[in-house]
């Protein structure tokens, strides 16, 4: 991209302008009369002498007109240069200057876009027939009158304008200069509009220093859009490699404004040391008068005064203009629009002298409220917005020749609205002859049936603990769109139930996965598209579908009971091969963990060694837990959910349960359990919470009692090999997380030089262990990508980028047996609630034929508060200011 000078287009390059002159029409003598005492022609067939005077009639600041007297002329041409630049030969100023027909008596000659204070020559050549000139070339030198105002439109063209700047009276002497800016239209009213609206004291402030001390004509147009240096070579700016822009393109018939204010020599606000960059404005009394000032709490001004031009005390101006405006082009594009309730088609039609055309697609409240105010309310100036640079940096398109579009392609389109359509032909690429349109169209209303959903769950035919399998269907077969949401049954719990947003399926649905277009086709097919997604063994997952008509109705979900929602649970991990080996009791206990650790550094960027750090690690061959509660766990939970001793009882013996499953299958798999993990100074998402602490910790909330044994840790795993060899396996698609209590669900990740490397296939990341003979050190090592060392680091993979909490190990892992620091407190407890229901219509099918389809990040949803209003009147609105106020003060 080319980089900007600013965000306010500035600066111009100094140039002369040529004036612009017109053949006037011809002063008619009156035709004689019937004056008896007229004498006749006594010598008809004599022929007139060919005669011609020039006389200057008046001059003003930008134009001055002459009185051409002649008799036997039959044209005459002329053109205006400097004095002594005349061109004095009579061929040459009818090839090259304006040529008028000429008519006995007066012919008025008015010559405009002339610079004031400036002297001129007029020369003028005449023709007495088309082959013989007049014997003279008339010649007169004028001066146009000085310029009375500061800033003088001189003239403008289809691709810009050239003015004139005279310093006002005392600027020059007080050392002050005048800074100047220009902009479209409409980028002008978006920066004095909204909640950061800004001053022209601002913007001019940020002008890039380019300023006035003395006069100057200046001419913006699409010359000199470039910043070009003494050489008049381009200046090419060393971040981007682009050309420096000054000013952006204008097209024919922009509305522009031109600003212009006094600033005095003084230190930035912005911290850029000294320079031309203190307004002559009072800022003071603006703040206080627009209801702020200094003192964000202090006082409201009764009554806002918007006008900022009353506190600039120096020279202020700006002005208002358009470019030159197009011609009208005799050929036009033929619009056909033919609407549906969310779609549409548009077909356009050059007619023959049409080179392009551009376009612009809107609903009326955009049309009304952002766009009619960009441009005051002038809707003569949206024939140059759809060619403008600003038009095409909001949507207008550009093309040539017969096109169809379709509507919702360009605008978000809703039954039952009106949109408008505008359109600008041109007949060359300059756009100096155009023809626009401004139609106007009405969406209907829908009509169609939004589509019939069933999903059910299917047996695979075979026992899968990483896999769970579901039909989708459309009986109705008008399905041309949707989305899946598809995770564990409790993830949907957790949005469902959360009292702050209010999540609904469809709120889940519709930002999950989207069908393809193969997909869909299934769908709508007899026998459906099945479908697999990825689990852990033993867990309950959840599928929700919304389909959508080509209306863009989908289909309602009334809750978990609904035909587009069903669930089922997965089969239990069977049973490793059992291993007997000393290690699973050798080496129980408390453990130091060393490693190398790096972090992101980001004041400067990039990963940076942060030394070697130390945790605690504690080895197990079970989650452990007290056999009965004590009495501040009912007092917990009667005063957090009002639950009496014996059901709180009944919800403790789910969670023994639970954990009986859990340390079963721990012990099945011949793997001791490692407690803890992290080097982080300040740790969040890896401070170790057991699961019994979260049954206990009141600010968690889990789904069911096996949420506690999913989220709990930082955990991860041993396995003990037959060989006495040990490794630690890992896995983000088949095996629990390391740790999910605070919300991202982290695994163990292998961390390397070019980032961090999860599972993609299902298969485990395996890392190679070492027990010294002693059982007194446990060493843990890389995994090798080439000759690359990846270790084993803690994350969570967010949409395929691995985030790390904070800091990244970089070296072996190594424990030594013993621990003499004290742990650190818990940091959470927890309550629990109902547990999952489930239900499950079985129906054949095979594994080997469904391609795997991974689980939808529900954690990674967007948030939307759902909020209501309330209008206040003015009492009631300064009431609550001012109880703010009384608040904060406190």
């Amino acid at each position: 991209m080319k980089k900007m000078l600013n965000f306010f287009l500035v600066a111009a390059m100094i140039a002369a302008t040529g004036a612009m002159t017109g053949c006037q029409e011809p002063v008619v003598p009156e035709e004689p009369g019937d004056d008896p005492n007229e004498q006749p022609n006594e010598k008809p067939d004599e022929k007139p002498q060919p005669t011609a005077v020039l006389a200057l009639k008046s001059t003003s600041t930008l134009s001055a007109e002459f009185v051409l007297t002649t008799e036997a002329i039959k044209e005459y041409a002329y053109q205006i240069s400097a004095p002594g630049e005349e061109t004095l030969d009579a061929a040459v100023l009818f090839a090259k200057g304006t040529v008028c027909p000429a008519t006995d008596g007066d012919n008025a000659i008015v010559l405009e876009g002339l610079e004031g204070n400036t002297t001129y020559s007029l020369a003028l050549a005449l023709k007495v027939s088309d082959n013989e000139f007049f014997e003279d070339i008339l010649q007169e030198e004028f001066t146009t009158a000085s310029y009375e105002q500061p800033l003088t439109l001189i003239s403008t063209s289809h691709d810009g304008f050239t003015l004139h700047f005279s310093m006002p009276a005392g600027i020059v002497e007080q050392n002050h200069v005048v800074r100047y800016s220009v902009a479209t239209l409409p980028k002008y009213n978006e920066l004095k509009n909204g909640y950061f609206a800004y001053p022209d004291a601002s913007l001019l402030e940020a002008n890039g220093q380019v300023y006035w001390n003395s006069d100057a004509t200046l001419t913006y147009n699409n010359d000199n859009i470039y910043l070009y240096d003494e050489n008049g070579q381009p200046v090419i700016d060393e971040w981007t490699g682009e050309p420096v822009v000054v000013h952006e393109q204008i097209v024919p018939g922009e509305p522009l404004v031109f600003l212009a204010g006094e600033y005095g020599w003084g230190e930035s606000e912005y911290g850029w040391g000294e320079g031309y960059y203190t307004a002559m404005f009072d800022w003071d009394s603006y703040y206080a008068n627009m209801g702020g000032g200094n003192d964000p709490w202090g006082p409201m001004a009764a009554t806002k005064e918007y006008d900022e031009d009353k506190y600039w005390t120096g020279y202020h101006e700006r002005i208002f203009f358009t470019a030159q405006q197009p011609s009208l082009l005799d050929a036009k594009v033929n619009v056909e629009i033919t609407p549906a309730a969310t779609s549409g088609i548009v077909r356009i039609t050059p007619e023959e002298g049409v080179l392009q055309y551009c376009f612009f697609i809107c609903d009326d409240a955009t049309y009304e409220e952002i766009l009619l105010p960009m441009y005051d309310n002038n809707e003569e100036y949206f024939q140059s917005f759809v060619t403008s640079v600003y038009g095409f940096y909001n949507g207008c398109q550009s093309a040539e020749g017969a096109i169809e579009i379709a509507l919702e392609d360009f605008t978000y389109i809703q039954p039952e609205n009106k949109y408008h359509f505008l359109i600008t032909a041109m007949g060359d690429e300059d756009g100096k002859t155009q023809n626009f349109q401004h139609l106007t169209f009405e969406t209907p209303a829908k009509s169609g049936k939004a589509p019939e959903v069933v999903v059910t769950a299917l047996d695979p035919g075979e026992t899968s603990p990483y896999a769970v399998y579901f039909n989708v269907k459309c009986p109705t077969k008008n399905a041309v769109g949707g989305k899946y949401a598809a995770n564990y049954a409790r993830e949907f719990e957790k949005l469902l139930n959360n009292k702050s947003y209010s999540y609904t399926y469809s709120d889940i649905v519709s930002q999950g996965y989207a069908f393809t277009a193969d997909e869909i086709a299934l769908i709508n097919s007899d026998e459906g598209y099945t479908m697999a997604i990825s689990t852990v063994p033993d867990e309950i997952t959840r599928l929700a579908v919304l389909l959508y008509n080509d209306e863009d109705t989908p289909n309602a979900i009334s809750g978990a009971d609904d035909k587009a929602v069903a669930q089922i649970k997965s089969d239990k991990q069977p049973d490793a091969p059992k291993v007997d080996s000393p290690l699973f009791t050798s080496l129980l206990g408390d453990w130091t963990m060393t490693a190398d650790v790096t972090k992101y550094d980001y004041y400067e960027g990039g990963i940076v060694p942060s030394g070697s750090r130390t945790c605690k690690i504690t080895i197990t061959d079970a989650v452990e837990y007290p056999e009965t509660l004590t009495q501040d766990v009912y007092d917990l939970y009667k005063s957090s959910a009002n639950m009496e001793k014996a059901a709180v009882d009944a919800l403790y013996d789910e969670f023994k349960e639970e954990a009986k499953v859990f340390n079963a299958w721990l012990k099945g798999q011949n793997r001791l359990l490692c407690l803890g993990f992290g080097f982080e100074d300040n740790p969040y998402y890896l401070k170790y919470q057991g699961a019994y602490d979260l049954f206990v910790n009141e600010k968690y909330s889990g789904y069911d009692n096996r949420s506690l044994f999913w989220d709990f840790g930082p955990k991860w795993y041993l396995q003990i090999a037959a060989d006495g060899t040990v490794s630690v396996p890992s896995n983000n698609i088949t095996m629990y997380p390391m740790v999910a209590w605070a919300g991202n669900q982290i695994y163990l990740a292998a961390n390397g030089p070019q980032g961090a490397a999860f599972n993609d296939d299902g298969a485990d990341l395996v890392f190679p262990g070492e027990v010294s003979a002693d059982n007194s050190t446990v060493t843990i090592k890389p995994i090798m990508v080439g000759e690359d060392p990846y270790y084993p680091s803690a994350g969570f993979n967010y949409y395929g980028m691995f985030y790390g909490p904070d800091l990244y190990v970089n070296s072996n892992l190594t424990l030594t047996k013993g621990w003499t620091e004290p742990a650190a407190p818990a940091a959470y407890k927890a309550k629990a609630s109902k547990g999952a229901k489930s239900g499950i219509s079985v129906i054949s099918a095979t594994e080997n034929n469904v391609p795997m389809l991974r689980k939808t990040p529900l954690k990674a949803l967007k948030s939307y508060k759902k909020v209501s209003y309330k209008v206040v009147d003015k009492e009631q609105f300064f009431s609550t200011m001012q109880k703010s106020r009384e608040k904060y003060n406190k």
